[in-house]
């Protein structure tokens, strides 16, 4: 029996199509980017800003020898956010 198609909400199939006129996958219009994907914002030039300033204190800490977990908590940073920006920006790998 085939597959209905899905029936998108106005608002959801509006982001998609306008993600898609900027060459953006999916993922990226939902807000979920993949690991490798950056986010939508960071593409428009409106990086996240709320706590850049947390997350490079947190990164100094960490390049001292503190755990990504102990860090993220003294700076109350998400453990994944600095994860991904330690990957990303800092060239952090785990091992």
């Amino acid at each position: 029996m085939p597959r209905k198609k899905s029936r998108l909400s106005p608002a959801y199939a509006k982001r998609l199509a306008s993600a898609a006129s900027r060459g953006l996958t999916k993922s990226q219009a939902r807000g979920h980017p993949l690991a490798s994907e950056a986010y939508a914002s960071e593409l428009r030039g409106k990086a996240r800003t709320k706590s850049d300033a947390a997350i490079q204190k947190a990164l100094t800490a960490m390049k001292s020898g503190s755990s990504l977990a102990a860090t993220a908590k003294a700076h109350k940073v998400s453990r994944e956010r600095l994860s991904a920006y330690a990957k990303s920006k800092g060239g952090a790998t785990y091992g």
